[in-house]
């Protein structure tokens, strides 16, 4: 039986549910004897981590763009960036 790929978990729920499936319950990135580097992370070090980071859509960061003073910055960077043949690349491999 070939392995199952790894399924990012998508919220808390889900987090815990992996956690417990890899039987990590408890166990905190410090606990975890041999460290590698990031783009070596094994699934149980990045499990242990418990980070959930929920991104902004640029639809809302529209709406708080004078919040962060950025009303005249944030359509003229929108606008470079669109048109920008490299960062659309990386969009597109993400």
């Amino acid at each position: 039986m070939p392995p199952t790929k790894f399924k990012f978990p998508t919220d808390p729920e889900h987090w815990e549910e992996a956690i417990k499936k890899a039987g990590l319950q408890g166990v905190t990135i410090n606990d975890l004897m041999s460290m590698k580097s990031a783009s070596k992370a094994t699934i149980a070090q990045f499990l242990v981590h418990r980070i959930l980071m929920v991104s902004k859509g640029g639809y809302e960061l529209k709406h708080e763009a004078n919040l962060w003073g950025l009303e005249r910055s944030l359509p003229i960077a929108e606008r470079e960036l669109q048109d920008d043949m490299y960062f659309q690349n990386y969009v597109q491999s993400v």
